[in-house]
């Protein structure tokens, strides 16, 4: 194979007959002796070809942030080094017009490995070819070059290096948002340490929520608990239709309000309470919620009602309220 990717840094790019002419042999023997393996695998060691090249832009629009018209139709001569580590690009944006950027690190050190290895195939085509910057072979044994990278060679380049989503299916890679991975790098980089983020750029809504959302001890499972279900009780109490006291009814209690009161032993005072909300009887039956252990000495309201004036004394002050 050294012997092969030696002679190919000479000859070329060059299919399997004009090899197989070049070592002396004809293509049948150069078959039956095994030559067309080691011949692939040194054009593939010394070459780039297409699987390299779609690997290569995919990356560099996305240090870049690049929109992929402008990468596809980039030049040797729009490379412009400002230094050992800095590039200015020049590039055509398809909707507007020629733009420049300065690369960022990654992109230059991406363009840097690029231009080393593509340096071999690119001193052995013609000039129209060498100006390109992207520069590779269309398939292993063929000295075609690529022309295009089209929809069709990307899926084909995902389905043969079993690149999948988070979904466990084939990623579909869409070119035009290149840029937004490129824009969502370049946010982490604010994000990181910041107080006023609360989630990751990069990830997606599945992995916020496992992250972030997912409850991971009791108390905090307690808590959402809570939450929901005091969101559930909203829901249900205003699903009820609102009490409404009719002309009728008010004329009744206030008929009536003064002999309530004095079966039922109250004065001033405790209504003020009740009414206020400091006393609340809609919570049990007996007839003084303070009273107990920790409770006032001495209650305003009679320890103990009857059944019959205990409802005609909730009715009468649900009314009131």
């Amino acid at each position: 194979m050294e012997n092969f990717c030696w002679l190919l840094a000479r000859t070329g790019p060059v299919g399997t007959p004009q090899f197989a002419q070049a070592v002396g042999v004809t293509v049948n023997v150069f078959h039956k002796r095994g030559g067309t393996v080691d011949l692939h695998e040194a054009m593939q060691a010394v070459f780039p070809h297409l699987d390299t090249l779609i690997a290569y832009r995919l990356l560099f629009g996305a240090y870049s942030g690049i929109v992929p018209d402008g990468i596809a139709d980039l030049g040797v001569e729009d490379v412009d080094w400002a230094g050992d580590s800095t590039i200015l690009l020049s590039y055509v944006k398809g909707r507007t017009a020629a733009e420049s950027l300065n690369l960022p690190r990654p992109a230059v050190r991406l363009l840097e490995q690029w231009l080393a290895h593509s340096a071999l195939l690119r001193s052995l085509v013609p000039a129209p070819e060498r100006s390109k910057l992207w520069l590779g072979l269309s398939q292993v044994g063929n000295a075609r070059l690529v022309r295009e990278i089209d929809r069709v060679a990307v899926q084909r380049w995902v389905r043969r290096f079993n690149v999948l989503d988070e979904d466990g299916q084939p990623m579909k890679i869409h070119r035009a948002r290149i840029r937004t991975t490129h824009q969502s790098m370049r946010d982490k980089s604010t994000w990181t340490g910041s107080a006023r983020a609360t989630i990751d750029p990069n990830h997606t809504p599945a992995v916020e929520g496992d992250h972030y959302l997912t409850a991971t001890t009791p108390a905090q499972r307690h808590n959402i608990e809570t939450i929901v279900e005091d969101a559930q009780y909203d829901i249900l109490r205003r699903a009820h239709p609102p009490t409404v006291i009719t002309e009728a009814d008010a004329a009744v209690l206030a008929e009536n309000y003064p002999q309530l009161m004095a079966d039922l032993g109250l004065d001033d005072a405790a209504i003020i309470e009740l009414v206020g909300g400091a006393r609340d009887v809609f919570t049990a039956a007996c007839g003084d919620q303070l009273s107990g252990l920790h409770g006032p000495s001495a209650s305003r309201v009679r320890p103990a009602l009857g059944s019959a004036s205990s409802a005609r004394w909730r009715s009468s002050l649900h009314a009131m309220r």
